[in-house]
């Protein structure tokens, strides 16, 4: 797996020692559109990864042709600069004095070295944080809607540039669009101090509704039009950083990070309810 340093927020790349977050330019962008994409398996026999990607990507990837294949296959690929790559890596986060490592999906084109770290990186997405066993939460159900966000931030990107003064307004911009869709939330989405119905129903005033992985998966897979879902990645004593993704569309509806300082601040807080109203 490629180890990756980056300081970021999600789906927003971050240049090392700069204040300004930066998107792929639009020439890589239109090359990327051009060539064809290669997801690379991981290749392992209980791989979460590899169940998912190939249903999901059948499915919803629709920005570019693609092929599935073996690490391998890869190898021999990835010296062509037409050919474009998907793939799980692991990544880390760094960022307000934290660092948190992460699977990380990863997006890129080719480079003739044959080398994975001058390879152009066109977006980068964490999917879910690595603890010290080298375990990750369940992020499976929810690739699809992942898939479908990448796609609809390379069809449009912010038409502003984003520093770290505005990246929570943009990424906070489109909060009003989910008085008209379900906000589907599970326990593990919640903080502690509001993991009720009623806890959450006393701040939030619009559509929710508490369940389980497996309905956010097929809300995911049948474009619910009204719908959404929440995508976090944290850790206890590190950073989480939460969006939440239209699940028909993958338009990010709303997003925001904070510092953890036990398990009962990993998830969605009081604050961000407010906010989303």
């Amino acid at each position: 797996m490629k180890r990756i340093v980056l300081v970021l927020n999600l789906f927003l790349l971050l240049s090392t020692g700069s204040a300004q977050f930066s998107l792929p330019s639009a020439q890589t962008v239109k090359q990327f559109k051009e060539s064809t994409t290669y997801i690379v398996l991981e290749g392992g026999m209980f791989s979460e990864f590899d169940m998912s990607i190939k249903a999901v990507s059948q499915k919803f990837w629709t920005i570019t042709p693609y092929k599935i294949i073996t690490f391998n296959e890869y190898e021999k690929l990835n010296k062509n600069v037409n050919n474009s790559f998907l793939m799980l890596v692991e990544g880390e986060y760094k960022m307000i004095g934290k660092s948190l490592k992460v699977n990380l999906l990863t997006l890129f084109l080719g480079d003739k070295s044959g080398d994975i770290n001058k390879m152009p990186e066109i977006l980068s997405v964490p999917l879910a944080a690595i603890d010290e066993d080298n375990q990750s939460d369940d992020y499976g159900y929810k690739l699809g809607g992942i898939i479908k966000a990448m796609q609809y931030l390379l069809n449009n990107p912010p038409q502003e540039k984003i520093t770290l003064n505005n990246v929570r307004t943009i990424l906070q911009s489109n909060s009003t669009e989910l008085k008209e869709k379900t906000l589907l939330l599970t326990t593990s989405d919640l903080s502690e101090n509001i993991n009720t119905e009623n806890k959450i129903s006393n701040i939030y005033t619009n559509p929710f509704q508490l369940c389980q992985n497996t309905e956010i998966e097929q809300a995911i897979m049948d474009n619910g039009a009204e719908k959404a879902f929440v995508h976090i990645v944290g850790q206890e004593k590190n950073l989480c950083f939460k969006i939440i993704i239209d699940c028909q569309s993958g338009k990010v509806l709303y997003g925001d990070f904070h510092q953890v300082n036990n398990t009962a601040s990993l998830g969605l807080l009081e604050s961000d309810f407010k906010k989303m109203n």
